[in-house]
């Protein structure tokens, strides 16, 4: 009975290891099958997962976090088939370099295995991506000194900074950063939402906007803000309007939050509107039509999901 019942408890805890497993991870690719190679070998569920979040995973890789490759080859022929390696092909592209200028990062080596007709082999193995820029994965095997064709179902990755944010919690931009053309500094830019935020969560944003200048610049009256966009570029949320004047060196701050009422993509950038009329910048007196903050100004970036 003991052994019964410690039983059950290994299955369940197995089951629920799978559960969040299975809840932390995003399948990127998946092609089932059947492709069979001039070898006589038939590739089938090529499989690439990594860490949940992104509207598209595959274009939103975090940096350093491992990506996990799995396929199988199975030998459709009526004669023995000896591979020399059965490995993950993998070459990175920087984003200064050319195609042709590709490294190899090849990974999950499986050597010496004899697949008598009719037996199949699977790989899985796991690489982290330690580098920003694109990163090409394709299931490959070398019989002999001959290699099987190059980018066979390849599946190309695009590895960003920026990528950690979308799973949300807190992201920091410190700064400064200028817009020369109106003086303004923004510094300490905070976005914190809870991990894998859902429709509902609230998005929380700090920032600090300096007047670099030694002339007072007037805002209009949205003022400071935080400028959001959901679903990018549909729709426009911005919210926290503060108005304010700025004198020569004075720091203001802004903190605002509100409810991520749609699923998918939020951008957040720190915003701010020029009154339209006579300012002065940098001792000229010019007539201005409201000038606003950069586009993504910085932006700090997080996906929200479905209920």
């Amino acid at each position: 009975m003991k052994n019964t019942a410690a039983r059950k408890t290994i299955l369940t805890l197995s089951f629920c290891l799978l559960l969040t497993l299975a809840a932390s991870a995003s399948t990127y690719w998946h092609y089932q099958g059947y492709d069979i190679s001039p070898n006589q070998l038939m590739l089938s569920n090529w499989t690439i997962t990594g860490p949940a979040g992104g509207p598209n995973p595959r274009l939103d890789h975090p940096l350093g976090k491992r990506v996990h490759a799995t396929f199988t080859l199975t030998n459709v022929s009526d004669q023995p088939i000896l591979l020399t390696e059965m490995y993950v092909a993998c070459h990175y592209t920087g984003k200064a370099q050319k195609a042709q200028a590709e490294q190899k990062e090849d990974f999950g080596f499986l050597r010496s295995i004899q697949l008598n007709p009719g037996e199949s082999k699977t790989l899985t193995a796991s690489l982290p991506l330690n580098k920003t820029g694109n990163w090409r994965l394709w299931p490959a095997y070398k019989i002999g000194k001959t290699k099987s064709h190059i980018r066979w179902h390849d599946v190309v990755l695009r590895v960003s900074r920026r990528a950690l944010g979308l799973l949300g919690g807190i992201q920091y931009y410190k700064g400064p950063e200028i817009v020369k053309k109106d003086g303004l500094e923004v510094t300490n830019f905070r976005l914190h939402t809870v991990k894998n935020p859902k429709v509902g969560a609230y998005a929380i944003v700090d920032f600090d906007i300096t007047n670099t200048t030694k002339y007072n610049i007037s805002l209009s009256p949205n003022g400071l803000f935080v400028s959001a966009r959901d679903n990018y570029p549909t729709v426009i949320k911005n919210f926290g309007y503060k108005s304010v004047n700025l004198s020569p060196g004075q720091t203001v701050h802004v903190h605002a939050a509100r409810v991520m009422d749609g699923k998918g993509l939020w951008m957040f950038w720190a915003g701010y509107q020029i009154k339209k009329g006579k300012n002065t910048y940098f001792g000229k007196t010019i007539i201005t039509t409201g000038d606003i903050s950069p586009f993504k100004w910085h932006d700090l970036d997080v996906i929200v999901h479905s209920h």
